[in-house]
């Protein structure tokens, strides 16, 4: 299908389109297993899944975080759940592809390929970056509240939001130049025309593992340091209730975080140097799905673990109703700005 064609399964074909070779090296006994599962049906239903509840989830967010709150944090939620929903958004074009796979019907390909597979890699980039900037953000107002309460401001919110803006864009470019299908494939991938196999090999496995650090490593580091200081000052200080709604909260985004981009980032790198097999396919599938996921799972967490947004929610709809549009002034250290 076409969401496993990534770097590393683009190298196992060829560099150009006249050298391509459409032979995958399976077994018989992996092939009889793979021909009876309706591979391309599962992940249709699961991205038109992550598609619904990622609209009507991230939209929520983004009308309290966006229009209900006045915190400084609501500054960076409501720019993740702009993420998110473009995320999912984007996700309608490749379930639009897997639609005309199935179909065995291949309209647009290379219009689709230039757009969906570049604003994906955007949204993704632009999510982690987010999520680790609310993780410093976080740990500096709890280690150090003084500093904190002077230099943290609306404005300078706003200044590193953009900035994260333009980073994942510009990141992002090359994905636009160099990403396109083979001909009468429906495979998008990386063709860089030309170019010596060795070469090619070298190239894509710097991109893969720049990925790697750039999207999971670094980032997931990041999260481990500042949510360990955050428990541990948590339990210092010894603050009512927090301590273990806050260790919840942490273990479920770091977890969600792990699960999700961890076989996503780490698998091209493991099949780069194998010829692509059914299974291979199969457990790339797999990665992108949960990749996808993520997308749709930040305002489940919210809702599973934070009392504060279920009430703001409740309120939004009851001002709603009664027509009273004016901002909820929720506290600043609730758990919504506890949870990253």
């Amino acid at each position: 299908m076409y969401l496993y064609t990534e770097e590393a399964s683009a190298f196992n074909w060829s560099v150009d389109d006249e050298s391509y070779d459409s032979e995958w090296d399976t077994d018989d006994s992996t092939a009889i297993i793979l021909n009876h599962l309706p591979v391309p049906t599962i992940s249709l239903i699961c991205y038109s899944l992550t598609f619904v509840v990622g609209i009507v989830g991230n939209s929520l967010v983004i009308w309290i975080a966006g229009f209900k709150m006045k915190s400084i944090s609501a500054v960076w939620f409501f720019n993740l759940a702009v993420t998110d929903l473009i995320c999912n958004i984007a996700l309608l074009l490749r379930i639009t592809e897997g639609a005309l796979y199935i179909l065995e019907e291949w309209i647009f390909r290379h219009a689709i390929c230039k757009i969906s597979t570049p604003l994906m890699f955007f949204n993704m980039l632009s999510s982690v970056y987010f999520l680790t900037v609310i993780s410093i953000d976080r740990c500096v107002s709890i280690m150090w509240p003084l500093w904190s309460k002077v230099h943290r401001s609306h404005r300078l919110a706003k200044i590193v939001s953009v900035v994260i803006w333009l980073l994942s864009l510009i990141i992002t470019l090359p994905h636009v130049v160099f990403y396109n299908t083979v001909d009468d494939m429906s495979d998008c991938y990386p063709k860089y025309t030309g170019a010596d196999k060795e070469i090619y090999r070298n190239s894509v496995s710097v991109i893969l593992s720049t990925k790697l650090a750039s999207m999971f490593v670094v980032p997931f580091l990041i999260f481990v340091v500042c949510y360990g200081l955050i428990s541990v000052k948590m339990t210092i200080i010894k603050r009512s209730g927090r301590p273990q709604r806050t260790f919840k909260v942490i273990a479920a985004i770091v977890l969600c975080f792990f699960i999700c981009w961890c076989p996503y980032n780490i698998w091209p790198l493991i099949i780069l140097s194998d010829e692509y097999s059914d299974i291979d396919y199969l457990v790339s599938e797999i990665c992108y799905c949960l990749a996808y996921a993520n997308s749709c799972l930040n305002p489940i967490i919210y809702v599973l673990f934070c009392k504060e947004f279920k009430d703001s929610l409740r309120k939004a709809i009851v001002l709603t109703k009664s027509k009273k549009l004016e901002p909820l002034d929720l506290n600043e250290d609730g758990c919504m700005n506890e949870l990253l």
